[in-house]
């Protein structure tokens, strides 16, 4: 139990650290990662949960609208700006994060990134509107950075 509590002080320390130069994320970041570290605890084995795991945790802790309240995204006059804030907010997330990444020398994104544009511009070309798909897939990639950080992070506490 000990060793719990230390993971989540580290975790805790990693995560201010990581969102400092972008707006920080609305929602509890803390109860996110705990909720992805009990899900590592009871499904160790499953090869998914680095990409499933962050939509789960985030459905439930980190809500996709960052910038508008809930008035927001009730009043149509509003909508539509609200939507192309939050993209605006969750693609700066995930440019960072991705920036950091390539400097490091790994891939910027998941192939759920890359696959996700390329059915958005379906959308698109079909005549729909994609901001809604766009917000969500920045918001699951943003996310997956997060993770990724809380297992580097557990990883080296272990060590």
């Amino acid at each position: 139990m000990r060793s719990v509590a230390y993971t989540l002080a580290l975790t805790c320390l990693a995560s201010s650290g990581h969102a400092q130069s972008v707006a920080l994320l609305k929602g509890d970041v803390l109860a996110f990662e705990a909720c992805f570290i009990q899900l590592m605890i009871k499904k160790p084995d499953n090869s998914t949960l680095d990409m499933i795991g962050p939509i789960i945790c985030g459905e439930r802790h980190i809500p996709m609208g960052q910038s508008c309240d809930a008035l927001g995204y009730m009043l149509f006059d509003r909508r539509a700006a609200s939507h192309a804030e939050d993209l605006v907010f969750w693609q700066s997330h995930v440019s960072r994060r991705a920036e950091a990444v390539i400097a490091e020398g790994r891939n910027g994104t998941g192939g759920l990134y890359g696959d996700g544009l390329t059915l958005c511009e379906e959308v698109a070309a079909a005549g729909d509107d994609p901001v809604g798909r766009l917000i969500k897939i920045h918001w699951r990639t943003a996310l997956e950075f997060v993770a990724a950080d809380l297992v580097a992070d557990l990883a080296r506490a272990e060590q």
